[in-house]
């Protein structure tokens, strides 16, 4: 298939160019297609393709409709496939995300963190922070609510309901780490029988210490010899701070000085045995909690794989979702032809057939386009004058081309279809190399040259 956009010449160099094309077209027929030869180039040339037709813009607005973290990076690295197999299943799940959509209403995932650093960690026997386990109990909460919705209207979306029932139940490990931390990420009283006691037990020694040292300032070798009346902390013990000039005032133990050297921070002598008390609670309540965060990172670790499988096919289903809800946004509709036994082709033997179609990215500004190619032709040329919407109208046709084999839904009338090409392949503007030397006139045969060793009788090529 050799469609070049919507046509209009009846000249005779024009016939002669459609002639020339066919003709070449026609001779590589045997050839074998240059994709499944291994040929690196044709990987290059769609690629090239891709960004010629601006696909990347149709990528990022895919991802802008992802509600989950790698789901988003799943749009943005969104490539159409080439087999007819593969697009007739991309387009039956964006079928079932509409429907799912239709019948469950939207799902927001709420996981907006990416945990997998951290259960890779909680996997080599690492110690996760509080906030750390917070996003994979967030994670583990997102992959069930998503399958439980799914799996709500699985008669009606069974490739969607098939992914979802391969999504672990881990609810135990989520119920687990929201009882033992808090929202801000601190280990709660509750995590343990032991720590809620022994935090209280913490309090009231730092209470019985913080007493005594009150009651050296206000005594009077207190107002003459501190500096300030004010409770410090150096080196994890509590201090006062005792003009240096006055240092035997205040008998103790010197923990650090100032600057100026001016003053000593010195802890009295009548607060070492209560501060001592206070400090072996204060370790003890630290390795509580410092057991709870080991304990839950190990249950993470030892389910490590089942959270990755649940949050790859969480993915897979949000990024089917997103295809939906930018597919709905366009008000488009599903181009995929099922190959029948008079072939790819229409009712009327069409090849391409596109209805009011529209430029994805032109939004309101856009003009429809209708395009037909075949049945017994398969080069199309356009004619007209600047500005007056050629380039326009064949890159619609290539942008529509690729969403299709993409799973996505094309902007265009109920009735439009479009084949499944082996390859998409785009020359389009100027390409002059200027680090080539080469002029834009050399610079596009180069490109059409490589694009006749690449394309087959079932490929698109927008020249």
């Amino acid at each position: 298939v050799w469609p070049v956009a919507t046509a209009h010449s009846g000249s005779p160099d024009a016939r002669g160019l459609i002639e020339s094309v066919v003709m070449m077209n026609t001779s590589q027929q045997t050839a074998p297609n240059a994709i499944e030869a291994g040929v690196p180039e044709a990987y290059d040339l769609r690629a090239r393709t891709m960004e010629v037709l601006d696909f990347s813009a149709i990528r990022e607005r895919v991802a802008l409709h992802a509600s989950f973290h790698p789901a988003r990076r799943l749009a943005l690295q969104m490539t159409p496939s080439y087999v007819g197999r593969e697009v007739e299943v991309l387009q039956r799940e964006t079928a079932e995300g509409l429907t799912f959509l239709g019948e469950a209403g939207d799902i927001g995932l709420g996981a907006t963190e990416d945990a997998s650093y951290a259960v890779d960690r909680a996997a080599k026997e690492g110690t996760l922070s509080g906030l750390e386990l917070l996003a994979v109990a967030d994670l583990l909460e997102a992959q069930r609510r998503v399958r439980s919705a799914v799996l709500s209207v699985g008669r009606r979306t069974p490739l969607l309901a098939g992914l979802a029932e391969g999504i672990p139940d881990l609810r135990e490990l989520e119920r687990g780490v929201r009882a033992a931390i808090g929202l801000l990420g601190e280990v709660v009283d509750a995590a343990t029988p032991r720590l809620g006691p022994l935090r209280r037990q913490v309090q009231v020694a730092y209470e019985q210490v913080t007493d005594v040292l009150e009651s050296v300032l206000r005594s009077s070798a207190g107002k003459e010899a501190l500096q300030d009346q004010v409770i410090s902390i150096r080196g994890e013990r509590l201090v006062v701070q005792v003009k240096t000039d006055m240092r035997n005032r205040i008998p103790g133990i010197v923990h650090d000085a100032s600057n100026s050297g001016a003053t000593l921070f010195v802890e009295p002598f009548v607060t070492v045995g209560l501060c001592n008390t206070w400090r072996e609670l204060v370790l003890e309540e630290e390795r509580e909690t410092q057991r709870v965060l080991r304990d839950l990172s190990q249950l993470v670790g030892a389910v490590a794989e089942d959270i990755k499988r649940g949050g790859e096919l969480t993915a897979q289903l949000d990024f089917i979702l997103a295809r939906a809800r930018y597919s709905a946004t366009l008000k488009g509709v599903a181009a995929m032809r099922s190959p029948g036994p008079e072939g790819p082709g229409d009712a009327d033997g069409a090849r391409i057939r596109l209805l009011k179609a529209r430029h994805p990215l032109l939004g309101g500004d856009a003009v429809p386009v209708s395009v037909h190619v075949g049945p017994a032709w398969s080069a199309l040329v356009i004619t007209g004058p600047n500005t007056g919407g050629k380039t326009v109208a064949m890159k619609t046709v290539g942008l529509l081309a690729l969403m299709n084999q993409s799973g996505l839904h094309v902007p265009a009338e109920q009735g439009s279809s479009l084949p499944v090409f082996d390859g998409v392949y785009a020359d389009v503007g100027d390409q002059q190399s200027i680090q080539r030397s080469v002029s834009t006139f050399s610079s596009h045969m180069r490109s059409v040259i490589d694009i006749l060793a690449q394309s087959t009788p079932e490929s698109l090529v927008l020249l």
